[in-house]
């Protein structure tokens, strides 16, 4: 059995274990003294059972012994239930003043029962059995914590061993210890996790201050990596299982975190509104949500705002239209096509949105190429109107330009260089800043 306690403590990753098991059980050696230092009595048969070809049958469980006054336990719980497989769960009870009848008495009172254990019990699964598999005396309190270690090591190997666990597949280690075809038993396992990865009630007391600042981190930390590890392997073998779990464990999350839940959901909604994610060009509004905006855009107050104001503007025909489609009407018209034959210097960098179909809502833009849109949404007109900031400004005629050569060309108009004049100067660049 020693041996394969030591296989045991090998098989299962370091990250999964606490960091306690690493300093008690140091090397093969200090596993042999620890069992050398008590009374170990294991289960008439259960050496011989965990190397046989087939699995057990419940019987075997019926026969384990039960008297255990006085002693510590690595114990098995049998339940039963008439038409039904059976079910076992692998557990121990150390208390250091009375042994196991401490915690095996709880199953009757309710007490810190296992969850598959009590989820058993309600579905009209009954104990039959609570069979020792390993026994030994209250060791002194010297020992307690390192025995304690032991005896949560041999709950693991046993557990397994004897496949306890309540998945039949592989939890990524300890599939070994169980040398059988796990869909071949005759029975399922209550037990959700391995022991290994529980402290040792009584080793705080042993460590200093900073011992056990420097065990919380590790253990943290051993956690993080085992997890990240975990949902990457998942993701790839079974992703749709994965995304199942993701649901499930966030619903979970949100339901224990109301308060984080509104922080963040603040937070996100602050920033779709700085960044106008969802805009209204008419009303000037920025909303929280996609589905505020749509409702926006279908209600009243929106139809009478686009009623009154028109933002499309053609600047070779001095006309305006409430919506984009009516200024893409009126662009490809004779009306217009025949104002530009007359004055083609009038202009302005505007193309048939036809031959343009990416198009940036927020600056009015049209882009002949994707790509060219992507380059736009990082360029200096995009970002800076996202932030709210104009950054060319005439402040003779009050006018705003997002393009440097925009700005230039309303310098060189007509209209700026007459109202120059009229106040005085014909510096005209002095009253133009960027």
């Amino acid at each position: 059995m020693l041996s394969i306690v030591w296989t045991c403590l090998n098989t299962i990753p370091e990250k999964k274990q606490h960091p306690i098991y690493t300093r008690v059980f140091s090397d093969y050696k200090a596993l042999e003294e620890l069992f050398s230092t008590t009374s170990l009595v294991f289960a008439p048969g259960l050496f011989e059972v965990l190397n046989a070809v087939t699995p057990p049958s419940v019987s075997f469980y019926k026969t384990l012994p039960t008297a255990n006054k006085g002693k510590w336990a690595v114990y098995l719980i049998l339940l039963e239930k008439q038409g039904h497989r059976s079910k076992i769960y692998v557990g121990s009870g150390t208390d250091a003043k009375h042994g196991s009848p401490t915690r095996l008495v709880q199953y009757d009172t309710g007490v810190r029962r296992p969850m598959y254990v009590e989820t058993a019990l309600r579905d009209g699964f009954v104990i039959t059995r609570k069979g020792l598999l390993c026994t030994a005396p209250i060791p002194s309190a010297a020992l307690v914590p390192s025995m304690r270690a032991l005896f949560l090591a041999i709950e693991a190997t046993l557990a397994f061993g004897l496949w306890a666990m309540v998945s039949k597949k592989s939890y990524g280690f300890g599939g070994d210890l169980c040398t059988w075809d796990r869909q071949s038993l005759e029975y399922d396992g209550c037990c959700t996790h391995c022991s290994l990865a529980e402290g040792v009630r009584g080793d705080r007391d042993r460590l200093s201050a900073e011992q056990l600042e420097a065990q919380a981190a590790e253990i943290a930390l051993r956690h993080k990596d085992y997890h990240k590890e975990w949902r990457a392997q998942t993701r790839a073998s079974d992703p749709e299982t994965y995304a199942a779990n993701a649901v499930w464990h966030r619903t979970i999350w949100v339901e224990k975190n109301p308060e984080k839940v509104k922080e963040i959901d603040k937070r996100c909604k602050s920033n779709a509104v700085k960044q106008k994610r969802h805009y209204c060009e008419v009303c000037d509004h920025s909303f929280t949500k996609k589905a505020k905006l749509t409702k926006h855009l279908k209600g009243p107050k929106h139809a009478a705002r686009a009623a009154e104001k028109k933002p499309f503007h053609c600047d070779v025909c001095d006309k305006t239209f409430t919506q984009r489609s009516g200024l893409n009407h009126h662009l490809r018209s004779p009306t217009h096509a025949a104002k530009v034959a007359e004055h083609p210097q009038a202009v302005i960098a505007t193309s048939d949105l036809e031959k343009k179909p990416y198009h940036c809502d927020l600056c009015d833009r049209g882009f002949s190429r994707q790509s060219d849109l992507s380059k736009h949404f990082k360029g200096l007109e995009h970002t800076t109107r996202v932030a709210g900031k104009i950054p060319f400004h005439c402040t003779v005629c009050n006018f705003t330009a997002w393009m440097n050569n925009r700005f230039k060309e309303h310098l060189a108009s007509v209209k700026h260089v007459a109202l120059a004049a009229e106040i005085g100067t014909t510096d005209w660049e002095s009253f133009g800043s960027t």
